[in-house]
């Protein structure tokens, strides 16, 4: 099973009689994600502690959210890490379509999708997007959410609708990544963040917050290579000199983009099927 809830039944069954290997997948940062207090976070805090420890093995897609587990919620099951793949073929066939809506200018155009959430922070990405020197740079932004009315009433209040796009959903956000100059990416947590993934492999630039877990992974493997751009989390100033920067130093913006496509093709799908089966045949071995 995959994600919290289903987790949740999953290990249930366990208790209720089922006789099978029961392998769980986490696939978040549950100390943040359910770090907020209230009564959900809670319940959901309680259900992990209680519960998790009940499956015979558990996944994590990054070593950040497996340490989270360890460590925030004493979960002894060993767990294995297999990050996120990405199906680069699926992508480039798909970046190859029509962007049905895309701005047929030429401004500079830095780009994020993600639901419009509190964690996903698109506030920090349009404060940002205030402080750029190019008036003529643009924000899109893919997604739709919660947040939405007051993400577009703070554009305004900053004099940046003319600069920052609500695209809402898109059938095929990577026809319109693939016409972009650099995606941006503003989350508070993440777990294992696919879209950075999706973008390296449409060949963007990409600037991250440095959140927990997933985007040093990604960009700054432990190896000392880099292949993006990391900020504080919650910084506007440094995101904005982040973005400033790709904007005005074209071979850096190069520099990162050639790395792009290589970076994506390190979690191809096949590698990833091959360590999942596995996983899944060494847990079978050991009933």
């Amino acid at each position: 099973s995959f994600m919290n809830r289903p987790n949740y039944i999953n290990t249930l069954s366990k208790i209720f009689g089922f006789k099978g290997r029961v392998l769980i997948s986490e696939r978040a940062m549950p100390s943040l994600q359910y770090g907020y207090g209230n009564a959900m976070s809670k319940i959901n805090r309680y259900l992990i502690k209680k519960l998790y420890p009940k499956a015979d093995g558990i996944m994590a897609n990054s070593y950040g959210n497996a340490k989270d587990l360890q460590e925030n919620f004493h979960i002894q099951t060993p767990i294995e890490i297999l990050h996120n793949p990405c199906d680069t073929e699926s992508i480039a066939r798909a970046s190859r379509k029509t962007a049905v809506g895309f701005p047929e200018d030429r401004a500079f155009t830095l780009i994020t999708v993600g639901r419009m959430d509190e964690g996903k922070n698109h506030r920090l990405l349009i404060e940002a997007m205030a402080r750029i020197t190019d008036t003529k740079a643009r924000l899109i932004i893919i997604g739709d959410g919660p947040l939405r009315e007051a993400l577009e009433n703070l554009t305004i209040r900053l004099g940046m609708a003319e600069r920052v796009m609500f695209a809402g959903r898109q059938e095929n956000p990577y026809a319109w990544l693939v016409r972009s100059d650099c995606f941006v990416f503003g989350s508070n947590h993440e777990g294992f963040p696919n879209v950075i993934l999706e973008a390296l492999a449409c060949g963007l630039p990409v600037i991250s917050t440095d959140c927990p877990s997933g985007p040093r992974e990604i960009l700054a493997p432990e190896n000392g290579e880099a292949f993006g751009v990391l900020v504080p989390v919650g910084d506007t100033e440094a995101m904005a000199l982040a973005m400033e920067g790709l904007i005005q130093d074209d071979a850096l913006r190069e520099h990162y983009a050639k790395r792009a496509t290589i970076r994506a093709q390190a979690f191809a799908l096949e590698p990833f099927a091959d360590q999942f089966m596995d996983y899944i045949n060494a847990m079978e071995e050991e009933e």
